[in-house]
């Protein structure tokens, strides 16, 4: 592979040459660009110290590229290994990320940035990239895996098919046991204890200052859950619909006492 020094390393080389090639370019690199200045400068120690760290900093830049680029190229992840996710109680975004290109995140722990930085150069860090940019715009910082399929989906985003089937496999699997436990435990509301639900729905509706329209209401409170930071519920909020519809509307409907 040719790494002669007479041409300077660009981004695009990061996927043509070792890693090993690349630190030995750069370093070429760096000594041929402080010679030929120290010939120019030759009595200016201070400007040619201040040239060598410049020098030094834009080859540990391009190192760190350097070595994400190679980082991702050993990191895609087994059968066994997206298993091992998929039964996680919860991802992070950027475990999310790159889960979704197919890639283990034990094996990029802590080069999230560097990787990141070669988005236009590598199709790995790209998608990682991307997934980031779309899931920074929620709140919620943990997701859980069912979630994160659902959600792909719904964004065009591509599951690698083994990550999607060995979540599916395991939480599909524990959501039908949970309902079955439910099922058995008789979960449903009594009736009186639903109305009385109701009712303190409806007292809060009205001392919160709510919209007295149900799918108004339901509008202004999809718009909290739905915000950034600590205020926004992120991924887990009722529907517009069920706000307005089976709750609001139904505490709307409840005959008032009177006498009370």
């Amino acid at each position: 592979m040719n790494t002669e020094d007479s041409a300077y390393t660009s981004s695009a080389d990061y996927g043509r040459y070792t890693l090993a090639e690349l630190k030995r370019r750069l370093v070429s690199e760096f000594e041929r660009e402080f010679d030929e200045t120290a010939k120019q400068y030759p009595d200016n120690r201070v400007f040619l110290s201040f040239v060598a760290t410049g020098f030094g900093m834009v080859v540990r830049r391009a190192g760190k590229k350097a070595d994400a680029t190679d980082v991702l190229a050993n990191s895609r992840a087994s059968s066994d290994v997206l298993r091992h996710w998929a039964r996680m109680p919860n991802w992070t975004q950027f475990e999310t990320a790159a889960l979704l290109a197919g890639l283990d995140p034990s094996l990029l722990s802590g080069k999230e940035s560097d990787i990141v930085a070669i988005a236009e150069t590598s199709s790995d860090a790209r998608k990682i990239a991307n997934v980031l940019e779309i899931m920074k715009r929620g709140s919620s910082h943990y997701v859980t895996p069912l979630q994160v399929v659902s959600w792909a989906e719904r964004f065009d985003v591509v599951v690698p098919e083994q990550l999607k089937k060995a979540v599916i496999d395991f939480w599909g699997e524990s959501e039908r046991a949970d309902a079955e436990v439910e099922r058995s435990q008789g979960t449903k509301l009594r009736a009186d204890r639903e109305e009385t639900l109701l009712r303190v729905v409806a007292g809060l509706w009205e001392i919160s200052g709510l919209p007295k329209k149900p799918t108004t209401a339901a509008d202004r409170l999809e718009a909290l859950f739905t915000g950034t930071g600590d205020g926004g519920w992120g991924w887990e909020k009722p529907s517009k619909k069920t706000m307005a519809d089976t709750v609001f509307s139904l505490a709307a409907k409840l005959p008032r006492n009177q006498d009370s």
